[in-house]
């Protein structure tokens, strides 16, 4: 049955975005995007006993107190869960400041960016969706924060983005494989520099037992690894080959988002190659891949701008078939993955 549900909440998301596009609402687009993004919300906000990681986010929950909240491991998510517990919201609080402030984000680099948002939700709906809002709550805070950090550099308010970026170290000390992306964006402002690696330096040493720990365990020995990261990686390597093999076509631009592509293009080979000569590393680079998903939103938001204004007459369909094709990814791994058990399941709040 659940996963009936879930292909109903597709094909719901796929017919806003189609008669949208059809009948060219625009007076209700904003509407449209909102009901959207609230169903979203709260099948991801207010489940129980649904996700892989499911009992290790209950577990930090239930042990939240003043004396819990730790600078050694996720400082914002460790103060989000004390706050929640406060407030007697329970862990469906949490969860849903995680689920509002993913989407916020996908709005706000959807608007600058000028994508189709409607269209964005349905390639949202697929193993990104599961796999970060029901698996990796935490690092998808991250994801958020980072997003919400590059909306800022774009807008050119450098100091608020570098403040953004330090939260986004603070919940999630990975997504540090950014900085000297960030740094470049700041080049031409060195006291935001300067204070941003003054910061991240104390927030590394304030963490180093965790970091220590999570290096011995990913890296030295290998304790952890991802069964399904293969097939998770399909959709990314796929957008990795159409950046490289329409860039000049397509995406080439003299922007920041250019930069942005090009710098995680070249981590995304790098990662990827670790895991190809050795596959101990594959938890590791899986991790890592979550941050990607911004990479992913912007190239197929970027590739079907182009198709929009030169094949406009195709874009409907092209837009349906490359929905359809991560939707069949996320259904394929439902019935085949590892693990997928634990989201076949649904439980709306609490189990019956």
């Amino acid at each position: 049955m659940t996963l009936y549900f879930y292909t109903l909440i597709y094909i719901l998301l796929y017919f806003s975005f189609y008669y949208n596009f059809k009948l060219s609402l625009n007076i209700s687009l904003k509407k449209f995007e909102i009901f959207t993004s609230i169903i979203l919300i709260v099948i991801s906000s207010f489940r129980w006993g649904v996700g892989g990681d499911w009992s290790t986010y209950l577990n930090i929950y239930d042990r939240s107190t003043i004396n819990h909240i730790s600078f050694q491991w996720s400082l914002i998510f460790e103060l989000i869960n004390f706050l929640s517990k406060k407030l007697l919201i329970g862990i469906w609080g949490v969860n849903l400041l995680v689920s509002v402030v993913l989407f916020y984000s996908f709005y706000k680099i959807s608007k600058i960016l000028k994508f189709d948002y409607l269209f964005i939700l349905t390639i949202l709906f697929s193993l990104i969706y599961f796999n970060i809002l029901m698996g990796y709550v935490r690092q998808g805070l991250c994801l958020s924060i980072l997003i919400l950090s590059f909306c800022y550099i774009l807008k050119n308010k450098k100091f608020i983005s570098a403040c953004l970026f330090l939260l986004a170290i603070l919940t999630h000390m990975s997504v540090i494989i950014f900085l000297p992306l960030w740094i470049y964006f700041y080049r031409s402002q060195k006291l935001t520099i300067v204070i941003l690696c003054i910061s991240i330096f104390f927030a590394v040493i304030i963490n180093y037992t965790f970091i220590f720990i999570s290096f011995r365990e990913f890296i030295l020995k290998s304790y952890m690894i991802s069964p399904g990261f293969n097939f998770r990686s399909i959709p990314l390597i796929l957008n990795l080959l159409l950046f490289i093999f329409f860039y000049k076509k397509i995406f080439y631009e003299k922007s920041l988002t250019d930069s942005f592509l090009i710098y995680n293009s070249c981590l995304i080979i790098f990662l990827n190659l670790i895991v190809f000569f050795s596959g101990s590393f594959s938890a590791f680079v899986d991790r890592l891949n979550v941050f990607f998903t911004f990479y992913q939103i912007i190239i197929i938001g970027k590739l079907f701008i182009f198709v929009r204004k030169k094949l406009k007459y195709a874009y409907i369909h092209t837009a349906t078939f490359v929905s359809f094709i991560y939707f069949f990814f996320t259904i394929a791994w439902f019935l085949y993955g590892d693990y997928s058990v634990y989201w076949l399941d649904y439980n709306f709040i609490f189990h019956p």
